[in-house]
């Protein structure tokens, strides 16, 4: 079992790699306590609830920068 986040991607498909491999913008860089927090109860709910439950509770899409 894992906890995934991901990172999105770029509008360009040419500039994945630099976006992939790129460092945190500063709006990227204040949400990472929050991102990290949610991935900490997440996997706290993991041992408490069957994943099916905690998956359903923890979208994918949750995070998305506006």
């Amino acid at each position: 079992m894992r906890v995934r986040m991901g990172i999105g991607k770029p509008a360009d498909k040419a500039k994945v790699v630099d976006y992939v491999l790129g460092s945190f913008d500063e709006k990227q860089t204040g949400h990472l306590p929050e991102w990290i927090g949610s991935a900490a109860d997440a996997v706290e709910m993991l041992l408490r609830y069957p994943w099916e439950d905690v998956a359903s509770k923890c979208s994918i899409k949750r995070f998305q920068l506006q």
